[in-house]
């Protein structure tokens, strides 16, 4: 009988034992490389870095448009030549017997010379100032006794586009408030919420007119007229208009401390957005104009309410609604609307001396982003380096992997017989393999070998693109954050 050799080699389990022993070091190698890169990225702070970058850029954008809004409202809001010029033209009037004081607020036919003598230097004001309209009410009596719906005599023209030329005819006037003949005699056409007279709407402090005429006449007009100046912290419409406004008055006072009405300027909030391009601020926020009663800035809470809003994020153009904004680094707040997280930035706007009646009354120019916009470009940079450092490394992986597979099975073929395995990569995804059996390499053992180095070259190329697979599925998560 034929001695049999025992099978005391099985190469299936050593061919799974060396691979195996040489896929767990390599993933070892692997998992340490990406927890190194990863410990750095936190070690440096780079993701915490990258978000104050952009909360300060925000910042500087926020601070650097509101003294550009500033100027604007301080050129609006300057307007001692036209309450002098008035105010000349009013005792010129009452020396004549023209009007009268008692008569003056009664009806447009008892103010007529008074508004037509004015006109002209509206009309000036309003070519000279970038202001959307310009007005001129009439009233001698204590307005907390006038009677609500009462009519004042008035003018208001308005200029929907003030920093286009001129017209010579005034043909890019309109007339909001104005008498009749006036218009017939200035031949300038009328808004389509034209009116010959301006209506009391008892609004309070939200009006342009009751603040300051009401705090000069009952303060017996002590101070200077510009002290007593207003700035509405509500955005309006005219009655029968759809334009949002905002507005700036102050009270007209005669040398003897006789107040008789107002003067003052429009902003239109189309007019405002076109010099605040929110566009501007990173991933396109929004801005809006706000009031607070918060002295201090840097308070942990700030209670503000927009006056006007823009319309970049889909937000309204106008809003009553206070906020609560905290405090989330030295430069930005933080707070929520419609349940998101938006940061915020704030600046000051200083509209007021501190002597005047109204200085309580804090104006700041807000730009606020949504905090997922914010943040993405940090999140996406450290998401990418992550990405990176996998694909580099599995790429490193797959190199070593094969390079001990085939020297492995390079040493089982030489003492097989059998010749090599050719093996190539296509496309980066799969592998294919040649094989080519040397002459007289036939006997049963060596077909035995050739199945155990098939099932081990299986296995590497089952393992390649699983790794592939789920690397290209975080790349396509990564793409889409």
């Amino acid at each position: 009988m034929q001695n049999r050799k025992p099978h005391s080699q099985k190469a299936p389990q050593t061919g799974h034992s060396i691979f195996g022993t040489i896929l767990f070091s390599l993933l070892a190698v692997l998992a340490v490389e990406f927890l190194l890169l990863t410990f750095a990225v936190h070690v440096t702070r780079l993701g915490p870095q990258l978000n104050q970058n952009a909360e300060d850029i925000l910042a500087m954008q926020v601070d650097n448009r509101s003294r550009y809004l500033q100027s604007i409202f301080h050129d609006a809001q300057e307007l001692t030549s036209l309450s002098d010029a008035i105010n000349g033209l009013t005792q010129q009037l009452l020396d004549e017997g023209e009007i009268s004081l008692s008569t003056l607020d009664s009806s447009s036919d008892a103010a007529y010379p008074l508004l037509e003598a004015a006109a002209p230097e509206l009309i000036s004001t309003l070519r000279i100032k970038s202001v959307t309209g310009v007005f001129l009410i009439l009233n001698t009596h204590d307005l907390d006794e006038r009677k609500q719906d009462s009519l004042m005599p008035a003018i208001y023209l308005r200029d929907l586009d003030p920093d286009a030329a001129p017209s010579q005819r005034n043909a890019d006037l309109t007339f909001v408030r104005a008498p009749a003949q006036l218009v017939q005699s200035l031949s300038i056409a009328t808004d389509n919420s034209w009116a010959p007279t301006i209506r009391y709407r008892a609004l309070g402090n939200r009006g342009f007119l009751y603040p300051p005429f009401q705090a000069a006449y009952k303060d017996g007009a002590s101070l200077a007229a510009s002290d007593y100046g207003h700035w509405t912290s509500r955005s309006y419409p005219m009655p029968g208009d759809t334009h949002e406004a905002i507005a700036y008055s102050q009270p007209l006072i005669l040398p003897d401390g006789t107040v008789y009405g107002v003067i003052g300027v429009e902003l239109l909030a189309d007019y405002l957005w076109e010099n605040l391009p929110c566009s501007e601020l990173q991933n396109n926020g929004t801005y809006f104009l706000a009031v607070t009663d918060t002295e201090e800035l840097s308070a942990s809470e700030l209670q503000l309410r927009p006056v006007l809003r823009s319309h970049c994020d889909g937000q309204p153009g106008s809003a009553d609604e206070s906020l609560t904004l905290r405090l989330h680094s030295a430069h930005t707040h933080r707070y929520l609307f419609s349940n998101a997280l938006y940061i915020a930035s704030v600046s000051p706007l200083n509209l007021y001396s501190r002597n005047a009646p109204f200085s309580g009354k804090h104006w700041l120019l807000v730009g606020s982003v949504p905090a997922v916009q914010l943040f993405a470009f940090a999140q996406r940079l450290q998401q990418r380096l992550l990405l990176t450092a996998q694909v580099d490394a599995e790429r490193d992986l797959r190199k070593r992997l094969f390079a001990a597979v085939e020297h492995h099975r390079g040493r089982l073929r030489m003492k097989s017989g059998y010749g090599p395995f050719v093996l190539r990569a296509e496309n980066g995804r799969t592998l294919q393999y040649a094989e080519r059996i040397a002459l007289g390499g036939s006997g049963g053992g060596q077909q035995r070998q050739y199945r155990q180095e098939k099932g081990l070259h299986h296995r590497q190329i089952d393992f390649s693109n699983n790794t592939i697979d789920s690397l290209s599925s975080t790349q396509v998560i990564a793409t889409g954050i």
